[in-house]
């Protein structure tokens, strides 16, 4: 847990974002992979939330990609850069 008074301080360190997505096959921008790209299955009901720096780097973020399973947000994918 992080103390209250250090929250802050910790949040203006990223940026958050929620991509906009439909059902069905998501790919993000040109990316170093192997194929150029992060591909992710979207079902309906799933959020893909992005996770930067506040002073973006070129390559420095995180995916998850969540789905409401059970009463709770599920991580059902990821890719940590």
């Amino acid at each position: 847990l992080v103390p209250p008074q250090h929250l802050e301080k910790l949040l203006k360190m990223y940026a958050f974002e929620i991509l906009e997505t439909k059902p069905g096959p998501f790919a993000t921008d040109p990316v170093n992979t192997p194929d150029g790209k992060l591909q992710f299955m979207i079902k309906d009901g799933d959020i893909l939330f992005k996770v930067g720096s506040a002073k973006p780097r070129k390559g420095d973020f995180l995916l998850f990609q969540l789905r409401p399973l059970e009463g709770f947000w599920k991580v059902v994918a990821e890719y940590l850069d």
